[in-house]
């Protein structure tokens, strides 16, 4: 494991295989918190961007799955450290932890305060889509209690809350445990 610095500031760990190959060339994490550099492509005569967990995986992401980390150390490259997950989680991955909780909470949640929460009347709607499946949750008394269902179902996916991060296991009322894995019944 070796670290490498950013023309942007800022340090990356990386495995050694990779620091050889980027070693001398820029990279830096762009407005959207993807580490990536742009390069002069003379072949196709254009610029190419290229994005670091495309080259440390060997592969990129398809349309409905981001890389992300395991360790949810935003700065931690290593090979085994990178994950694929539903791009449910793509609020901005490849930012601080702290942050993307941060994000979260904001305006971008909606009236609610809450990602997956939408209010129905009086009354709270959760909602998920992973994976391009839709489930509807359920309808809650508050916001509160719905972002908790849809943390808790998450949770069951194998996926970090986004709502309530510091929390483990929310609780949640009737929320299904197969659901993601076997398919919409």
């Amino acid at each position: 494991m070796r670290e490498f610095r950013l023309a942007n500031g800022g340090a990356l760990l990386v495995d050694d295989d990779v620091f050889e190959r980027i070693d001398g060339q820029t990279w830096n994490v762009d407005s959207f918190g993807t580490v990536a550099r742009s390069f002069w492509n003379k072949d196709e005569k254009k610029v190419k961007r290229e994005r670091l967990h495309a080259l440390v995986t060997g592969r990129s992401s398809g349309r409905s799955e981001v890389w992300t980390h395991a360790d949810n150390n935003w700065r931690n490259f290593q090979r085994d450290n990178l994950v694929l997950a539903p791009r449910i989680h793509n609020l901005g991955l490849n930012v601080n932890p702290a942050e993307l909780a941060d994000k979260a909470r904001k305006g971008s949640r909606g009236k609610t305060g809450y990602r997956g929460v939408s209010q129905v009347g009086s009354r709270y709607r959760a909602m998920i889509k992973l994976g391009g499946q839709s489930k509807y949750l359920g309808y809650f008394s508050t916001a509160e209690e719905a972002a908790r269902a849809y943390d808790a179902e998450l949770i069951l996916a194998g996926l970090p809350p986004i709502n309530f991060p510091e929390v483990q296991a929310p609780p949640a009322p009737s929320v299904s445990r197969d659901w993601y894995a076997a398919g919409d019944d």
